[in-house]
């Protein structure tokens, strides 16, 4: 029994729902991670080793796929991967951001020693 049916031309049973579900989710998984990398600037908790494996193998499902000649499904497989490669893009563009700041701080002169006035008392 169809979980969906709309007509004679097109229907989803549970399998394929479920299906349908999987492509969704690994679709959207890396939305929230761009949004934090993009809102604070910094992508030093991202694992960059989990997005370069899911990269990879989001292009190795693609191939696959595409031998089995389903079009669609590569497509959207290759959109993971893309997806994959944003967040690794903003992670590397954020710290070489940072690190550039940082970097622009060793050109500064030296702040000046701080003034001792005679006879003053430290309240705390």
């Amino acid at each position: 029994m169809p979980i969906l049916d709309i007509g004679d031309s097109f229907s989803i049973d549970k399998y394929e729902f479920i299906k349908y579900c999987a492509f969704i989710l690994a679709i959207v998984f890396p939305f929230p991670q761009i949004k934090l990398i993009r809102k604070h600037e910094t992508g030093k908790d991202v694992s960059s080793a989990s997005y370069v494996l899911i990269m990879i193998s989001s292009i190795l499902w693609a191939v696959y796929i595409n031998i089995q000649g389903y079009v669609a499904y590569t497509i959207l497989s290759i959109f993971v991967a893309f997806n994959a490669f944003l967040v690794l893009c903003f992670q590397f563009h954020f710290y070489y951001k940072r690190v550039n700041e940082h970097m622009l701080t060793f050109d500064q002169p030296p702040p000046p020693p701080p003034t001792i006035v005679a006879g003053a008392v430290n309240s705390v």
